[in-house]
């Protein structure tokens, strides 16, 4: 009978293994005192790590393991919240760098390691001497955390060590706002037709970008007057997507519109607009402080400017969260929902782009 060599690589019950005289690689497990084995379909060693890691991942009951930090590989908890969380979502490339570096500076580590406080203040120095600024560094930290959290939820380990950010000094907001001239600069720093649909809907909503950028033509209730930035089927987050009114001028213009999403580009969807605004930027004659999130400030002070209660900017802002109770849910219907706001916008984009 055929015997297997030393076992290199095992996450729970599972190791690697292969027969002598065979480069390919197998999945092996003891059942009823026998040696299992199922073949993974390579000899390289990396792709058969990854493979079985994948698979154990996918397949384990949740819970039946509960494995003590120390034996679990810190790249294995890394690599199934990439499979399996982190590459669906939409920011998935950079989250895919974030994981990269938790995986350079680790290396081999458990994940019983990172509970050193020494050795995550170096990784954060690490990652300083790269040039990040703190944000970008918690934002490294939290990839790490959040794929430790989900391991510990689905029972993958025993405890998740608890993961040290930075303080944060600050920094500023995302984007100063801007005058009324400089916003016309900003839209007509494009002849493109979704540059200026994107400015110009972002100017209508005081949307965060990500919200216009995924809004689709269904999300907008002509009948009702309505835009629902938090799409159906869509969980809300933190950065809440309230629903606002559809402007006069947003109605003007985007009721021709087919189906699908708004703001597209050679028939695709926008995903990471940042070279658009640098080279919009630099033709508008406008520094470096002006971001998309420029004109989400610029709406904010507009509507301050124009006596909107602090409250309703809240609302419109997506601060303020209505909750489950029927008779709110059902309060952007009202005629006085957000009128003080949509009144302001609608002046500030008649101002802006006419």
């Amino acid at each position: 009978m055929a015997r297997y060599s030393k076992r290199e690589f095992q996450i729970g019950p599972y190791y690697l293994g292969r027969r002598d005289n065979s480069p390919a690689w197998y999945r092996c497990w003891i059942e009823n005192g026998r040696t299992k084995r199922s073949s993974l379909g390579t000899d390289d060693f990396g792709v058969a790590q990854e493979a079985l890691t994948t698979w154990y991942f996918e397949n384990r009951v949740l819970g039946e393991d509960n494995v003590n930090p120390a034996k679990m590989p810190l790249a294995d908890v890394l690599l199934d919240y990439w499979n399996h969380q982190a590459s669906k979502l939409r920011s998935h490339e950079t989250a895919k760098i974030h994981l990269r570096y938790w995986n350079d500076f680790w290396g081999e580590a458990s994940v019983a390691d990172v509970r050193s406080v020494s050795k995550q203040e170096e990784f954060q120095a690490w990652l300083l001497a790269k040039g990040f600024k703190q944000n970008s560094v918690n934002r490294t930290l939290e990839a790490g955390r959040a794929a430790m959290r989900r391991a510990y939820k689905r029972g993958a380990i025993s405890s998740s060590p608890f993961v040290h950010m930075l303080k944060v000094t600050e920094e500023g907001q995302k984007g100063k706002a801007l005058s009324v001239e400089e916003l016309r600069r900003f839209y007509l720093g494009s002849k493109e037709k979704h540059w200026r649909d994107l400015v110009f809907l972002l100017t209508a909503t005081a949307a965060r970008p990500e919200a216009i950028m995924q809004l689709q033509k269904g999300q907008m209730d002509f009948a009702a007057g309505l835009i629902y930035l938090n799409p159906e089927g869509r969980s809300q987050t933190n950065k809440y997507r309230p629903t606002v009114k559809l402007l006069p001028a947003a109605r003007e213009r985007f009721s021709a519109y087919a189906e699908g999403h708004i703001i597209k580009f050679h028939g695709k969807s926008i995903e990471r607009p940042e070279r658009g605004v640098r080279r919009v930027r630099d033709r508008a004659g406008l520094d470096k402080s002006v971001t998309l999130y420029s004109i989400r400030h610029t709406c904010a002070r507009w509507m301050r400017m124009e006596g909107v209660d602090t409250a309703e900017i809240a609302n419109q802002l997506g601060h303020k969260k209505f909750g489950a109770d029927m008779t709110l849910r059902y309060m952007p219907h009202s005629p006085a929902y957000l009128t003080a706001a949509s009144a302001a916008l609608e002046k500030l984009c008649r101002a802006a782009f006419f």
